[in-house]
């Protein structure tokens, strides 16, 4: 597989039906992602939220060489995340279901959108990229602009009338204070 190859498949999965479903505690889906070159195995639970009934997917997540067999079953380290439906949706290329999830030591964000194969069986198509927070954006201004806006809109609305202000008074001089000696006299 040549490296063009490689990462087309990188960040991409599916999760396909459980044609092994034998019991309720089975997964309803299980598939696999490739995440950083990895191979990460995925199952997958369909669920209903009680009071809308709207519908969502609980994942376990876990690496192939961490995959659970009979005899170290409670060694295998969970990862848990959950699919809700994406509720920002106003494309039909946009994912039906979004998340995040904990892999490799880093956060991710996780996509899904609902398919149906030749069979008419429906399957996901899975997306993950590392996630991000947006910064929050502050506005900061000039400490000197404020200062001087602040006494402009002073002097402005007081006119300085009322107060007995010296000549030689700053309102810098006052906001930057301690306020141990009276600026006013």
């Amino acid at each position: 597989m040549n490296t063009n190859d490689k990462a087309k498949k990188n960040n991409k999965g599916f999760l396909y039906p459980n044609s092994y479903k034998k019991k309720t505690m089975h997964p309803d889906y299980q598939g696999k992602i490739i995440c950083e070159d990895q191979e990460i195995l995925i199952n997958a639970w369909e669920n209903k939220e009680e009071n809308s009934n709207k519908k969502y997917l609980s994942l376990r997540i876990f690496k192939k060489s961490e995959e659970p067999n009979n005899e170290n079953k409670n060694e295998s380290k969970d990862k848990p995340c959950y699919l809700n439906p994406n509720t920002y949706k106003n494309k039909a290329t946009h994912p039906d279901y979004i998340g995040k999830m904990f892999l490799i030591d880093k956060d991710y964000k996780i996509s899904a959108w609902e398919n149906k194969d030749s069979h008419g069986k429906q399957y996901y198509s899975l997306s993950v990229q590392i996630f991000e927070e947006k910064p929050k954006t502050t506005q900061v201004q000039n400490t000197d602009d404020t200062l001087n806006q602040l006494e402009e809109d002073f002097l402005n609305k007081f006119d300085g009338t009322n107060y007995n202000l010296s000549d030689d008074v700053d309102l810098k001089t006052i906001l930057n204070n301690d306020f141990d000696d009276d600026p006013f006299k």
